[in-house]
């Protein structure tokens, strides 16, 4: 589409001219904007407003550019796009529904991500972001295939649900708001559907929360912004998992991977809630036949002989005979134990 006028375009009309369109051309005289590549800038290439239909495959932004507009790859064809080092900030809705990128490099001074701004990129699982980096807007990332994220030291905002889907997250020390941006809606019914577990790790620290924390999230926001290296709560955020099963105990489950994450020193408030908790968690492993889940925890060595016995009392009328000789190497190594102690 050659542009012959020499007015003045609004940058929102120019994006809806693109739809459809193979490619932008202006004359070089033009005022206000330049063509280059299928891209539209401004004319002073600080700006790009608009990618055309001819933009596929691999794209990279010229240096010199400081601003993604809004909508500018809106569910655009490309595969990969390089930032170059003058980019500042992505607009809202900039890369939303581009729904075949998978990839974003450069960009290492990067401020501000906007809102939605690589909403429902599917296929999206690599994306840098920068220590410069200051500003997330709400579901930036949300509905990409991005599953691990560090957060940089300095941002100042991340928003709500920017970070929906991811399972494992990493901060220097705890920013404010970031559990919000973990947050996925839970299905209300009686399965698990929008809880899954995330790996939540601060400075050293590694715990893990339910995705869909919604209900406690103000609270530990609260709480974590006015202590950020309490580390024996970050440990137990397990706590504040709703209590819904799936068929068994999910809050329990949380606890057992963060359990197999700490050392000694550390583990002793974990490993108490888990020898309360493990009988009533160990005989909803039998009632539905979760065979491996059950020896798994049976070789974490935290029940107690009286718990063990009515667990094998259980599996032996089953006649679960696997089960059931776990159960009882278990009380021998239990019985090894107090007599050596003795």
């Amino acid at each position: 589409c050659e542009i012959a006028s020499q007015d003045f375009i609004e940058p929102h009309k120019l994006v809806s001219f693109s739809s459809g369109l193979i490619s932008f051309v202006f004359p070089e005289n033009h005022p206000y904007y330049m063509s280059i590549g299928g891209a539209v800038y401004t004319k002073d290439k600080k700006r790009l407003i608009v990618c055309s239909q001819s933009c596929i495959g691999s794209f990279d932004v010229p240096e010199g550019v400081e601003v993604i507009g809004r909508h500018a790859f809106l569910a655009s064809q490309i595969k990969e796009i390089h930032l170059p080092q003058s980019l500042k900030k992505i607009d809202d809705l900039a890369f939303a529904r581009a729904k075949n990128l998978k990839a974003v490099t450069g960009g290492d001074s990067l401020i501000s991500i906007g809102n939605y701004s690589f909403f429902e990129c599917a296929s999206l699982d690599t994306m840098p972001l920068p220590e410069t980096l200051r500003f997330i807007g709400d579901s930036a990332f949300s509905s990409t295939a991005l599953k691990t994220v560090h957060l940089p030291a300095h941002l100042l905002h991340v928003g709500n649900c920017s970070f929906s889907g991811v399972t494992a997250v990493s901060m220097a020390t705890y920013i404010p708001g970031s559990l919000a941006a973990l947050y996925s809606a839970p299905v209300h019914n009686d399965k698990c559907e929008g809880h899954y577990p995330i790996r939540l790790q601060i400075g050293d620290v590694v715990t893990y929360i339910d995705a869909a924390l919604s209900s406690s999230a103000q609270e530990i926001d609260m709480h974590l912004s006015a202590f950020p290296d309490d580390e024996k709560y970050i440990r137990q955020l397990y706590l504040y998992t709703p209590s819904i099963k799936n068929p068994v105990s999910f809050k329990v489950e949380l606890a057992i991977m963060a359990y197999k994450e700490m050392d000694d020193k550390n583990n002793e408030d974990t490993k108490k809630y888990l020898a309360r908790v493990g009988k009533t968690y160990c005989f909803d492993l039998i009632r539905y036949g979760m065979k491996s889940e059950l020896i798994a925890f049976l070789e974490l060595h935290l029940l107690s002989a009286s718990a063990l016995k009515a667990l094998l009392k259980q599996t032996e009328a089953q006649q679960l005979t696997t089960e059931s000789s776990y159960l009882m190497q278990e009380l021998k190594n239990l019985n090894k134990t107090s007599t050596f102690r003795l």
